[in-house]
């Protein structure tokens, strides 16, 4: 039973969380989603990677969402969540953003 717990724990260490955010046109509401997650992974001993893939139908949208990120960039110090920002386009459609999301965290993951 003690070995069992062992390899237990060990595979909890070796834990790694990846989330995938989808955002069209809203900043705020990927801000209070953010938030939330770095209240509630606070405990969480492994940094986890938010990759938020985001689309602006305009430049004020486009100017939100850098506010937003600057924001959860400046308070990255005190969390958890290493997030990465990949925007869609047309040169940049969602696939490609997805492949790249999956490659990197199997990457991740075979590092160990």
């Amino acid at each position: 039973q003690m070995q069992q717990q062992q390899q237990q724990h060990q595979q909890q260490e070796a834990f790694r969380l990846a989330v995938l955010v989808f955002s069209k046109d809203r900043p705020f509401q990927l801000l209070c989603a953010l938030a939330s997650l770095r209240t509630h992974l606070r405990g969480l001993s492994d940094v986890a990677e938010v990759t938020i893939a985001f689309r602006a139908s305009s430049l004020a949208f486009r100017q939100s969402y850098k506010a937003v990120a600057a924001l959860v960039d400046r308070d990255s110090s005190s969390s958890p969540l290493l997030v990465r920002w990949e925007e869609e386009t047309d040169d940049r459609p969602l696939g490609t953003l997805l492949d790249q999301t999956l490659a990197r965290a199997e990457a991740a993951e075979a590092q160990g």
